[in-house]
Order: C-alpha cells, then structure tokens, then sequence
C-alpha cells in the first residue's frame, strides 16, 4: 500500500470528486475529506496547510435548504426535468449529481442567488488527527530507501552457526575443524 499525503491544491483521485481540488472538497463537504482520512488507506492529508485554509462554508448545512429560495429548488427550476433522481424516506424526489456536479451547483447558487453561507467551524477530531499522523509516518518510512544488502566479505558462516550453536561450549572453531569437526558433528551435538 502506498500512502499519498494530499496537499489542498492536489485534486483528489477517488470517488465522488474525483478530479476536484481538495480545497474546494473541503470548503463544501469537510466531513468527505475526514472521511477519506478515516476509511480510504492510503490517503492522508498535510494537516497543517488544511487547518490553515479559510473555515469552510458548506451549503448542505441548514440554511440554504430552509430559504424560501433554497438550494434544492435553485437545482429544480434550473433542470426542470430530473433525469437522476432518488426518492428521500417520504418518496419525494430530489436531484442527484455526482459530487463534482454538486460543488459546481453551490458555486453557482451562490454566485447567482447571492446566497451567503455561513462559515462552519469544522475541526478535525483527535482520533482522525491520529489516524493521519500515523498514516504520514507510515508513508515517510516508504520514502526512505532501504539498506542495500550485501555480505561482508570475510563473512564465515561455518564459524558463526558453530559459535552460535555451540556458545564456546565444544571450544574454539578453528581447533573443532582440526579435530575433523564438521556442522554436521554441532547438528548432532545440539541435538538438532
């Protein structure tokens, strides 16, 4: 698994908002990026560039839905017709738009409606902080390369499975050998 530590002006490569800026993500849907964070495992973010970003402004909170003008019916009068839909727990029917049609639809009812949302004060929660610092730490230790393997060229291995079988208990290695012990001899000797 390789983690990718997203910055806001990197667009995000799954799901709903495929394609968009996680800045924008953020500043309407929040709660999708700590999401992300949470269930999706290789996706991490900078936390110090997202908590440094302008306090996000979802429309979806209550508010845009509740104006007389409200968001929902900006989306029905601007399409008329509601080619994907999804029946709500009362069976009304209610626009569906992939999550990039989405944020284009707030900026544009903001943009043509005047609508001001209000500024949400999100933070993320201590357990999603430490997910995604644990999860940052992990992809820093990707990006170290590893140590080359190599065999020091003196390396005995005789010698070294004959002291480590024997911990000097059968003598010296070399006076074993001259005496016609082999590793077979330590094998019988352990009992191995």
């Amino acid at each position: 698994m390789s983690i990718r530590i997203y910055n806001p002006v990197d667009s995000i490569t799954f799901g709903q908002y495929e394609g968009t800026p996680l800045s924008k993500v953020f500043k309407y849907h929040p709660h999708y990026v700590e999401w992300a964070i949470i269930k999706i495992p290789e996706f991490a973010i900078d936390m110090e560039a997202f908590e440094k970003l302008p306090k996000p402004t979802p429309v979806h909170l209550k508010g845009a839905y509740e104006q007389e003008n409200g968001f929902v019916k900006f989306i029905i009068e601007k399409y008329n017709v509601q080619p994907y839909s999804k029946d709500d727990k009362d069976g009304n029917k209610f626009p569906y738009f992939s999550g990039n049609e989405f944020l284009s639809l707030i900026e544009e009812f903001i943009r043509d409606k005047g609508y001001k949302p209000e500024q949400y004060d999100f933070k993320f929660t201590s357990n999603t902080k430490k997910i995604n610092e644990d999860k940052c730490n992990e992809a820093g230790e990707d990006d170290e390369e590893p140590e080359p393997y190599y065999e020091e060229p003196d390396y005995d291995y005789e010698r070294e499975y004959f002291n480590t079988m024997t911990d000097g208990q059968l003598g010296d290695y070399d006076d074993f050998r001259e005496r016609g012990g082999d590793l077979d001899k330590v094998d019988d000797w352990s009992g191995k």
